[in-house]
């Protein structure tokens, strides 16, 4: 055929609305960035704060500290003064918010095993795909590898 003729290249240089609307266009993508990373990030310290709970808690556990059991009676007595019925009153308040705190690593603690259930299953069904994917690649040429021996 006849020989290719060769273009001129685009110019490179934009007009000043073009290169407006990309400059805003980079500010909106580095915002977006920023942003992002800074999401990822509180993410991860998170995730870094659940586990360290996790495992303090742990700790706790496996040391036998079990003072999260309310200990106090709930009933008054009434035969004492009222500054007892104010200490029993607080150590109530105390021993519930221990009681509660000690929930809440528990709950932490089960949804962190749960979350790492949960990843390492994925993991498996990733890897289950790929040795699936590449079965089905490794026939496709087996498949085609003896047709061309037919040809």
């Amino acid at each position: 055929g006849p020989p290719r003729m060769k273009r001129p290249p685009a110019p490179a240089v934009l007009d000043e609305e073009e290169r407006r609307q990309k400059m805003e266009e980079i500010d909106t993508l580095e915002v977006q960035l920023k942003e992002a990373k800074t999401l990822a990030a509180a993410a991860k310290r998170a995730a870094q704060a659940a586990e360290q709970l996790a495992e303090a808690a742990a700790k706790e556990a496996e040391s036998g500290s079990e003072d999260g059991q309310i200990s106090q009676s709930t009933e008054p007595k009434k035969d004492l003064p009222e500054g007892d019925l104010q200490q029993q009153a607080e150590a109530r308040v105390k021993a519930r918010k221990r009681q509660e705190a000690k929930e809440k690593r528990d709950r932490q603690r089960k949804e962190v095993e749960e979350k790492r259930l949960r990843q390492a299953e994925a993991e498996a069904k990733a890897k289950e795909l790929e040795r699936q994917t590449k079965e089905r690649l490794q026939e496709r040429l087996r498949s085609e590898r003896a047709r061309e021996r037919q040809l």
